[in-house]
């Protein structure tokens, strides 16, 4: 399995930060976790083929995390029309909201894609990547995802309120990939030693309001240690 981070950053500009999406490799199959950027440019830039791509997940509805779904979405409508991923949005809200895009601009979006809602528990399994949602409190209907295929376990936590308040339940985690926007990373540290994460990943940060340095993943790398920990960049690449 490779996970690619194609977006690290969050909602705030910056230079060589894409906004969030992670794309989920399992054999010849891809699925994405969120569409912060425009994932038709990733794809393309990577030569994958945009038949492979079996399901899409949004943590949550911010833009940051979402805007990518509609060029995505559009492309399916009048060239690849052949390919119908899951897409997984966080309320039937999103699904009038992209049905009311593709109407204000005269776009096509076809009647069999297939548009669902984020429920808690077991959203999706293929036979090949098992998805679960955990509901967290970052904002109304948001969540964190639990994938598991081929024997190993990734946590997606999507934006939390506070690792205190609503980090996900969950244990025996081979590869963490972990929100810095919105606290010190630092506030891991317990969980991450508690819970026996095995490889973690400090992902969708940014510099605006210092709400992470140098220093501060530096003290959580070393409270955590042996567990490897590791900054992500857009294009960072996880091997399992």
């Amino acid at each position: 399995m490779r996970i690619t981070v194609l977006g690290s950053g969050h909602g705030v500009p910056e230079a060589h930060k894409k906004c969030t999406s992670i794309l989920i490799e399992v054999g010849e199959n891809r699925y994405f976790v969120d569409a912060g950027c425009d994932i038709n440019v990733e794809l393309s830039n990577r030569r994958i083929p945009f038949e492979s791509v079996k399901a899409l997940f949004i943590t949550h509805p911010h833009s940051d995390h979402i805007d990518g779904l509609f060029p995505f979405l559009g492309l399916l409508g009048w060239f690849y029309t052949k390919v119908n991923p899951e897409v997984y949005v966080p309320n039937e809200k999103c699904i009038d909201l992209i049905k009311f895009y593709f109407d204000t601009f005269e776009m096509q979006i076809r009647p069999e894609t297939k548009l669902c809602t984020v429920g808690d528990g077991v959203i999706y399994d293929d036979g090949v990547l098992k998805v679960t949602a955990i509901p967290t409190q970052h904002c109304q209907n948001a969540h964190a995802f639990l994938l598991e295929a081929e024997g190993k376990r990734i946590l997606c936590s999507g934006d939390l309120r506070h690792p205190s308040i609503d980090f996900p339940d969950v244990y025996d985690i081979d590869a963490a990939l972990l929100e810095a926007a919105h606290f010190d990373v630092k506030e891991y540290t317990n969980i991450v030693k508690e819970r026996r994460f095995k490889s973690v990943y400090i992902n969708h940060y940014g510099n605006y309001l210092g709400r992470i340095n140098v220093e501060q993943f530096r003290n959580l790398k070393n409270d955590i240690s042996p567990i490897p920990a590791e900054l992500t960049t857009d294009g960072f690449e996880i091997n399992l």
